[in-house]
């Protein structure tokens, strides 16, 4: 897995991280909480490493809630 770009969520006292990285050729944002623990995992098949980076950014600014 090569982590592409990072994205940082903070809210009251919560942060968290989203990495977007390339895994055998499927872009994924990978999201962490504040003690760097896997919180959820989104595959992005057939689509561009910006649309990735998009849907963290999105996640980050509170637009995309993930589920589990």
């Amino acid at each position: 897995m090569t982590v592409i770009s990072t994205f940082f969520k903070e809210e009251g006292g919560f942060k968290a991280r989203a990495d977007v990285v390339l895994d055998n050729g499927v872009c994924k944002m990978v999201v962490y909480d504040q003690n760097g623990e896997f919180v959820a995992e989104k595959s992005f098949p057939d689509k561009s490493v910006h649309y990735a980076e998009s849907a963290a950014e999105n996640w980050a600014l509170g637009f995309q809630v993930l589920n589990g």
